[in-house]
């Protein structure tokens, strides 16, 4: 928040005559909000939505510094390879700094926030990866634009720096992550490269088999990966938590229960005091009623049309709607509406856009 802050006033002082574009979904994702901050005046609980409403604020001036800071419309392809790798070792080591005080020094995780230590996000006894983020789901969010940044405008050739986000991306046990990042690579095969498909499809065989082999040999494997099966079976509780709060919609289906309410309804609910309900078209149902999803979904509409309409390769175009596609199936599992990593995430998406439409227009002149 001090980092969004300050970099309003530098470039309040710094920055004249600065322009804003306005692409089509951002009117939607404005409008969206007011609504959702207006609600707050039907909610049972004023602080409670009064706290989500400064977090709104809060995104909203996240996404006016990140305009501000990034006003270029190109991106350099000779970027340092080695930079990247690092990051990505400095994740695992992070990782296994936790399981080293774990299982060597014995450290006793805690309960709800205080589940694991450094990278590691200690479930029962399985010791997800969470690298620097609060939880694995949101590593998983961070894993993302590392991939899709390096897929799209290909910086630098390096396998090694795919096999270390595989390897991350594993080590999170987020069926979540899995599936946003597999069924979007999928899709993208089947409409813009084949060689992209049977990639995507190579590495799930391998990573298929490598799962395969360890839990028919490794005990403490077959185990873990037994506890994530169960987990699945019931979507780590998500589907019981899905129907409960349709359920409650019905009590005030036109305007809602009002903004961050859902917290007083799910107290207790299967013996816990749940945050959310897990899903963010279900919260803005809950939260907003009607007018509520139906503005969240003129927001994804909008980011579709902006896609849509840009001047770029085909297969750009397609990588694009992976990675929107990818944001999409984490909305149906997580309350990612008010999410800094969500919002950087839909930001990534229309700035790679950009980028690839101002490199479109070059070449094109390159060619003319």
């Amino acid at each position: 928040m001090l980092a969004v802050v300050l970099t309003l006033v530098y470039a309040g002082i710094t920055c004249n005559g600065i322009r804003f574009t306005l692409p089509i979904h951002i009117p939607f994702v404005a409008i969206f909000f007011v609504y959702m901050i207006l609600s707050s005046f039907w909610g049972e609980s004023i602080e409670l939505a009064f706290n989500r409403a400064l977090g709104i604020v809060f995104l909203i001036a996240t996404y006016v510094a990140l305009t501000i800071i990034a006003p270029v419309y190109s991106v350099r392809r000779e970027l340092n390879a080695f930079g990247f790798n690092c990051f990505l070792y400095l994740i695992i080591f992070y990782y296994l700094l936790g399981l080293y005080y774990i299982y060597i020094n014995g450290y006793s995780a805690g309960e709800k926030y205080n589940q694991g230590i450094f990278g590691v996000y200690f479930e029962g006894v399985l010791p997800r990866l969470r690298g620097f983020a609060d939880s694995p789901n949101n590593m998983g969010l961070l894993i993302f634009p590392l991939f899709y940044f390096v897929f799209i405008f290909k910086p630098f050739t390096s396998k090694s720096y795919f096999f270390l986000l595989v390897i991350i991306l594993i080590l999170t046990f987020s069926t979540t992550s899995y599936i946003a990042f597999f069924a979007p690579l999928f899709l993208l095969g089947l409409l813009g490269s084949v060689k992209i498909f049977l990639v995507g499809l190579a590495s799930f065989l391998c990573i298929s088999f490598l799962l395969s082999l360890m839990y028919f040999n490794i005990d403490f494997i077959a185990h873990l990966i037994d506890l994530r099966l169960d987990r699945i079976a019931t979507g780590s509780g998500r589907f019981e938590l899905f129907f409960f709060s349709i359920e409650k919609v019905g009590e005030s289906p036109v305007y809602g229960h009002g903004l961050a309410q859902v917290r007083l309804f799910l107290e207790g609910f299967q013996n816990r005091d749940l945050q959310s309900s897990h899903n963010s078209f279900i919260e803005s149902f809950f939260e907003g009623g009607f007018f509520g999803i139906f503005l969240f979904l003129l927001c994804w509409i909008g980011f579709g049309v902006h896609l849509y309409k840009l001047r770029i390769r085909y297969l750009d175009k397609c990588k694009l709607f992976a990675y929107l596609l990818s944001m999409f199936i984490f909305s149906n599992s997580n309350l990612m509406i008010y999410v800094e990593l969500m919002v950087l995430n839909m930001f990534l998406i229309v700035y790679m856009g950009n980028c690839l439409e101002n490199q479109y227009k070059f070449d094109y002149k390159d060619r003319t």
